[in-house]
């Protein structure tokens, strides 16, 4: 079985509809940029909501990430900085989803 239909079968079965991840990114960069499009590559086989944050915005975020983004997070759980491809993309969510099933 492919990742993407195992991830679709562990979301059925926890009812979860859409995986909603933040990403923490700021204007001109090239690495958020790069980030972004593996995930909207992803999101084309998968249901998930992005909800993007500008660190530039808020001074928390501004205080935990300005070294760090892009930053992909999960809840406040953080999956990826700086890098991502789809491969691990694929296997952080589906390890995210079985830890789910047990909490």
């Amino acid at each position: 079985m492919e990742p993407v239909d195992r991830i679709r079968n562990l979301m059925l079965r926890q009812g979860i509809p859409c995986i909603e991840l933040v990403f923490y990114t700021k204007e001109n960069c090239r690495l958020c940029h790069k980030m972004k499009t593996v995930i909207q590559k992803v999101a084309q086989n998968l249901p998930i909501s992005l909800e993007e944050r500008d660190i530039t915005q808020n001074g928390k975020w501004w205080d935990l990430y300005r070294y760090e983004i892009p930053v992909l997070a999960f809840r406040d759980r953080v999956l990826f900085r700086h890098r991502l491809s789809t491969r691990p993309f694929l296997a952080a969510l589906e390890e995210l989803l079985e830890s789910l099933s047990f909490s």
